[in-house]
């Protein structure tokens, strides 16, 4: 009996714990980071005003697309890597590291270049490429965090990340309360990126991983796997560069500042989409050679991920204009709020295009995904070419000629992941849940904004999901049943950590 006892194994850890686990921690993570982004957002824009902030916004999109040169599929083929449990990690490790410094410097002289030839100011010339080098210390914390996802150890990836943005929100503030500008706020992400890197680095080395001497075959390697998602994902972030240059080539200064305030919050209520597909992303990994499991694991996602879409969709199309004058003060970034409600319909399809989109690097079709989205991009900036000055012209707000062009784009990417990924992964029960999704947020926008009128803005911001929560029981995108997954997760996460996997 004993013998028989020894000779059982130990059952495999189920594939809900794992994404459970992951998806706590990364929406915890989140919802704190995400405060924290706000507060320093809401500092930023009322210290810097529009002009100044629309500025700042320019720099940090230009250095944050040319750091996807620095990073070169990394955010993926890391993860991928490590999570298949690859005979070489330290080598694999140590290589990526090393290709990562070496691209930082290309990057860097990339955005400077672009900022150049796109004829902007002396200033966001200089700064763009300072402002890579600046967040090189940051870049790497995310690489190590790749690392730690592929292994389980997300809990660490979340510190370090809540740490580096804590971190670099307290000292951006007081730079910002002494006289420092938009030059100091750039030049201090080195000085919080190094505090952070040296703590990262630390958890890195006690979760067991290692980095070992660099290998040119192993570099090469990695520059050829990472050649296709570095691609999808420039392209992706060049609709960024596109949108900025034309609205600040068509309108002024306070348009850029009044759309970065408005992806500031759009950044924000999109991150349950984010954590949801990256909590799922390694499991995606796992199983990206069996379809029926892939198709599992979407379905496992799809319905809680679309309910959250759709909270995002009624609570903006209601609250956009409270929220936007608490965070930047009444007057100066009112006109977010417009922009805000024109995005607020398409949180669904931009929450599924998050968690198929994640499905199709999992199965390598990143190239199939940089061609579609360079189509998308391009159909996109000839809509804005023509949306932007409609709209300043007739309403003094071409940013929501923008959003309209973006928002069309993005619909047709939901058509082409659909039709990247193998038949029958997006079923029709996943169609049905995006109609309950849109009919939730309908009726419960219609709802509210009959007794918004009467109501303050902190009293609107509970009942509004309290209201939702009760509609979305009805039509069946919420289920009682949720409770209890909610309440095994809980179990799984207190579980994990008690006992590290």
């Amino acid at each position: 009996m004993n013998e028989e006892r020894q000779a059982t194994p130990t059952p495999p850890v189920r594939p809900q714990g794992r994404i459970a686990h992951s998806f706590l921690l990364l929406g915890g993570g989140q919802i704190v980071g995400a405060i924290i982004g706000l507060i320093l957002n809401a500092v930023l824009g009322r210290t810097l005003g529009p002009s100044d902030f629309g500025l700042y916004f320019l720099i940090i999109t230009i250095a944050g697309a040319m750091g996807l040169v620095a990073d070169w599929g990394q955010a993926s083929n890391v993860v991928r890597e490590i999570a298949s449990g690859g005979p070489d990690r330290a080598r694999y490790i140590g290589s990526a590291a090393a290709l990562r410094t070496i691209l930082t410097f290309v990057a860097a002289a990339i955005a400077s270049s672009v900022a150049y030839v796109t004829g902007r100011p002396d200033l966001v010339v200089v700064l763009s490429g300072i402002a890579v080098f600046a967040g090189y210390p940051n870049y790497f914390v995310q690489f190590l965090g790749y690392a730690l996802r592929g292994i389980d150890r997300t809990e660490l990836d979340v510190l370090a990340q809540i740490l580096s943005r804590a971190l670099l929100a307290i000292m951006i503030i007081f730079a910002l309360y002494f006289g420092g500008g938009v030059v100091a706020v750039v030049l201090i992400q080195a000085m919080s990126g190094v505090i952070v890197l040296g703590v990262t680095l630390r958890m890195f080395r006690s979760a067991g991983l290692s980095m070992a001497w660099p290998d040119r075959a192993t570099m090469q390697a990695i520059l050829v796997a990472g050649a296709p998602i570095v691609a999808m994902s420039l392209t992706i972030s060049v609709q960024g560069l596109i949108d900025v240059a034309l609205l600040s080539m068509q309108t002024n200064s306070e348009s850029v500042g009044w759309l970065g305030a408005a992806r500031t919050f759009i950044g924000i209520l999109v991150s349950p989409a984010m954590v949801l597909a990256t909590a799922s992303f390694p499991e995606m990994c796992r199983v990206h050679d069996r379809p029926d499991e892939l198709r599992r694991v979407l379905a496992t996602t799809a319905r809680p991920l679309l309910a959250v879409g759709a909270l995002a969709s009624c609570g903006v199309f209601v609250l956009a204009l409270p929220a936007v004058q608490f965070v930047y003060g009444a007057g100066h970034f009112d006109p977010a709020a417009l922009a805000l409600q024109v995005f607020a319909p398409f949180f669904p399809v931009f929450f599924v295009n998050f968690l198929i989109g994640y499905a199709a690097v999992a199965i390598a079709k990143s190239r199939e995904i940089a061609i579609a989205k360079a189509v998308c991009v391009a159909i996109s900036a000839v809509l804005s070419w023509f949306l932007i000055p409609h709209f300043h012209a007739s309403i003094g707000n071409g940013v929501v000629g923008l959003m309209i062009s973006f928002c069309a784009a993005e619909l047709l990417m939901t058509a082409a992941y659909v039709a990247i990924l193998p038949r029958g992964t997006v079923t029709g029960d996943m169609l049905v849940h995006v109609a309950r999704a849109y009919l939730s947020a309908a009726v419960v926008a219609g709802i509210a904004l009959q007794f918004a009128p009467m109501m303050s803005f902190w009293l609107a911001l509970p009942l509004v999901p309290i209201l939702f929560g009760a509609v979305a029981l009805m039509t069946g995108l919420l289920r009682l049943a949720d409770i209890e997954t909610m309440v095994g997760m809980a179990r799984s996460f207190a579980g994990r950590m008690k006992k590290p996997e």
